[in-house]
């Protein structure tokens, strides 16, 4: 499983960098960016979704769907415990000390569930691992729009449902594929959507990078707690994930799980800040909140650049032996 490593880091890297590049250019980012965003994430993603769910369905029913149910609460209890973790940083023992710890505790805590993980493990693995990656990013999703909202609005700590197309999208496909509906699309649909597939994921990685090229120019400012966040968040936290998957007995998971599932779990830890918290922070929050949240995701997306394929090599090794 080694070799596909730098292909998928090499397409993540070249597509994101493409789109950054792309829409730094003011009149492409105003007049193209916003229905260029639309198009991919309410669309294409959504469509990528119901037809890759529907393709891998049986073989991970096959597999078993506490699997299914597993990978819905092992987004809930990540996220809950990358927030415990931060908040303990952040508060109790100064570990990423700042003078906005509820920005920095969000950003330890709020990972990108989707838009790297998915190309990635599309790349490493198929069947039903996919499967699980999918259900891991629709339970992300919810907790996202309910805990990100309630914690840049100023002044309340409410939580919101803010619905999004890749949500929804998500819990068709679930429903779809379950329910074998997928058989009455004629096969020359399906034939275009299997083309289709590998390009709806280019283009994510694009809106990726127009969203980072999107963050003002005043936002790219370092500040010392960024470094430390890269620090704990992408390199000791994702590391004691890998120590503990590790030396867990996997030796019972069925197939492919067996050196995919712990993988696609450390990737998951790996990864950077979720982009949409600077959605979240300029619709909810404070101009200041936009400025940090955006300055730290540039810092931390440059930063996966190197962490990434570190612990992508260092999991595959671990679990193809």
């Amino acid at each position: 499983m080694l070799g596909p490593i730098l292909p998928a880091v090499g397409r993540l890297v070249f597509f994101t960098a493409l789109g950054f590049f792309l829409f730094r250019a003011e009149p492409l980012r105003r007049r193209v960016l916003p229905p260029f965003i639309a198009v991919t994430i309410n669309v294409l993603f959504p469509l990528y979704f119901i037809h890759d769910l529907s393709r891998n369905w049986e073989a991970a029913a096959d597999a078993g769907w506490g699997w299914m149910l597993g990978s819905f609460f092992a987004c809930v209890v990540m996220v809950g415990l990358q927030g415990l973790i931060g908040k303990c940083l952040t508060i109790y023992t100064k570990g990423l000390a700042s003078d906005q710890p509820r920005e920095m505790v969000a950003l330890f805590a709020l990972h990108n569930a989707g838009y790297i993980p998915i190309p990635i493990m599309r790349a490493l693995a198929s069947g039903p691992i996919l499967v699980y990656v999918f259900i891991y990013t629709l339970a992300f999703n919810a907790v996202f729009w309910t805990v990100a909202v309630g914690y840049f609005r100023q002044g309340s700590r409410s939580f919101i449902f803010r619905p999004n197309m890749p949500m929804v999208g998500l819990a068709l496909g679930l429903v779809i594929a379950a329910t074998d509906l997928y058989r009455f699309v004629p096969d020359g649909t399906v034939q275009v959507l299997d083309s289709a597939v590998p390009v709806a994921l280019d283009l994510v990685l694009v809106v990726l990078g127009g969203i980072l090229a999107s963050i003002p120019r005043e936002d790219l400012k370092y500040r010392s707690e960024f470094g430390r966040l890269v620090f704990w968040k992408m390199l000791i936290y994702p590391a004691v994930v890998l120590a503990a998957l590790w030396l867990a007995p996997i030796a019972g998971l069925p197939g492919e799980l067996a050196y995919a599932l712990p993988p696609a779990l450390v990737i998951q830890a790996a990864a950077p800040p979720a982009t949409n918290i600077m959605i979240v922070a300029r619709a909810y929050g404070s101009e200041e909140q936009v400025h940090f949240a955006g300055s730290a995701i540039i810092v931390t997306y440059v930063a996966a650049i190197l962490t990434l394929p570190l612990f992508m090599a260092a999991s595959v090794a671990a679990f193809s032996a």
